[in-house]
């Protein structure tokens, strides 16, 4: 596919992010999400278990080309009130080794392979930051035997994490080890202090006391709060624990707001919706890449594109959009996606669609979605900027 020169998810779009106090604004799995916390200079905040491959691509060039911070969690948190254990072998260590790559290697990023505009700023940074990119070690919610032993069974590639110089956060679960001695212990079996301490603040939380208890014994350079939220009945008992006894640690937290501002009667639904039924006279959730040109109104978008995009471009529709692509063309919504994550989706219609004007037709709904995208994008921006996130 040849490089395009405009994007609606263009670099020049993007402050360069300046904060003391990192947060990380976590389920931007979708690029639409992600874009928008990026518009706002702040942390960006995905799972490992949802992430889109195409925001992924993006968050790797917010961190080599925009000095942009990313927290990526490994689902252990989900996996645990779902009573599952994470394989983190297999879904969890992939998707922390393609974010590197694609850092460390621009030139396999799909973004910038459709882009030239990024191809031509990646090109010309120098040797990233990885301290920048956060990532979850290995654990089990509320099991802190568990936990250790965790760490001990990937050591090889905790270590290789460490290495490259990646912020790895180590969670501190409560059980018979205070926190201080299971932070020992975790340093004595990674070898090296250069962790992140991990303090858990929603399930099996640390609380207030057992943190200044903590702080007492051993004072970590660096302190992440998982899941920490934006609760002030919460959050500062713990800030002020932290400014009397760790004046000097770096901190950082993440959660989860993005959710409370989604469904019908709330912003991030509504914005969008209106914005692009005005626009394009259509009503709903619309659907479209993200790397469509720009044009001066939705309704100018080229068909062209947009049918190349969906016929031969991959992974850059969520599920749901997925889900009501192939419901408007009477297909198996799993069929159509399979084709799409692997960019046959075109050479599936082509047989499976008895008119072909059928397809025209979805196109020609298709357009409004980039007015959705974009108006997505700015609102989670503006929620971040007032402080509403």
């Amino acid at each position: 596919m040849r490089a395009r020169q405009t994007s609606l998810f263009a670099p020049e779009s993007l402050p360069v992010p300046t904060a003391r106090f990192q947060r990380f604004y976590s389920g931007a799995n979708d690029i639409y999400d992600a874009w928008g916390i990026m518009m706002a200079g702040a942390g960006v905040g995905v799972s490992a278990r949802e992430v889109r491959a195409l925001t992924l691509g993006y968050l790797a060039l917010y961190v080599r080309c925009m000095s942009g911070s990313v927290f990526v969690d490994s689902g252990a948190f989900t996996d645990g009130r779902r009573g599952v254990a994470t394989d983190f072998q297999r879904a969890v260590f992939p998707v922390y080794d393609r974010l590197l790559r694609l850092i460390l290697n621009p030139d396999t990023n799909p973004v910038c392979q459709a882009d030239r505009s990024w191809q031509e700023l990646a090109a010309h940074m120098s040797d990233p930051d990885l301290a920048r990119v956060f990532i979850v070690a290995p654990d089990r919610v509320g099991d802190q035997a568990a936990s250790l032993t965790l760490l001990e069974e990937h050591r090889l590639v905790l270590d290789r994490y460490l290495l490259a110089g990646v912020s790895l956060i180590v969670p501190l679960q409560t059980g018979a080890l205070s926190l201080a001695d299971a932070y020992r212990q975790v340093c004595a079996r990674l070898g090296t202090d250069r962790i992140v301490a991990g303090v858990p603040s929603q399930d099996a939380a640390v609380s207030p006391a057992e943190l200044e208890r903590f702080l007492a014994e051993v004072t970590p350079e660096r302190i992440h709060f998982l899941g920490l939220g934006t609760d002030r009945r919460r959050v500062n008992p713990r800030v002020q624990v932290l400014e009397r006894m760790a004046p000097e640690a770096r901190l950082s937290c993440d959660a989860n707001r993005l959710r409370a501002h989604i469904g019908t009667g709330r912003r991030l639904t509504d914005i969008p919706r209106e914005r692009a039924a005005r626009e394009t006279g259509f009503e709903g959730a619309p659907v479209a890449p993200p790397w469509a040109p720009e044009p001066a109104s939705s309704k100018e978008l080229d068909d062209t594109e947009l049918l190349g995009a969906v016929c031969c471009d991959a992974d850059w529709m969520s599920d749901d959009e997925i889900r009501q692509l192939a419901g408007y063309l009477g297909l198996d919504p799993a069929v159509v996606g399979a084709h799409h994550r692997d960019g046959t989706l075109g050479d599936y219609l082509d047989s499976a669609l008895p008119d072909p004007r059928i397809l025209d037709l979805a196109i020609a709904t298709m357009r409004r979605r980039l007015s959705h995208a974009e108006a997505r994008s700015s609102t989670v921006a503006a929620l971040i900027r007032d402080g509403v996130l």
